[in-house]
């Protein structure tokens, strides 16, 4: 029972790593808590993999032990899952540029929908008896 996994929300309350008053906005855990995110890659995991970090208890509280000196446990590292080989790297990079590239508008269509845009104001302006910047 004790090799249960848990998300490191569940651990963190469990083992006393959230703050009792976090200030609107900061982070509900603890500083150690947030030591061990960095040195052990917690939050850098879930970024390049997209999932939350699961522990043990044993490896949750071999993690705050081994931040307390500076030093990584070898069970809460994350970082060996975060380095990715130069194919897998520029797969990333590509599929990050066609997912941007298929959110953004083509230049024809942004200067037809400033076209669109400026005309609507200059009918507006004339129809207030107002003649708009650029003559028309």
């Amino acid at each position: 029972m004790g090799d249960e996994l848990k998300s490191l929300t569940e651990l963190a309350h469990a083992h006393g790593q959230i703050q009792n008053t976090p200030i609107k906005e900061d982070s509900p855990f603890s500083a150690l808590h947030a030591q061990c995110d960095v040195v052990h890659g917690w939050s850098r995991h879930k970024f390049y993999q997209g999932q939350e970090v699961k522990l043990s208890d044993a490896d949750y509280l071999d993690a705050l032990e081994a931040a307390k000196e500076g030093e990584v446990s070898s069970g809460a590292d994350h970082h060996p899952l975060t380095v990715f080989s130069q194919e897998e790297s520029e797969a990333k990079l590509a599929s990050d540029l066609a997912a941007t590239k298929s959110k953004s508008k083509p230049l024809g269509q942004k200067a037809s929908l400033h076209g669109l845009t400026m005309a609507k104001a200059h009918a507006l302006a004339s129809s207030a008896g107002t003649k708009s910047k650029g003559g028309k």
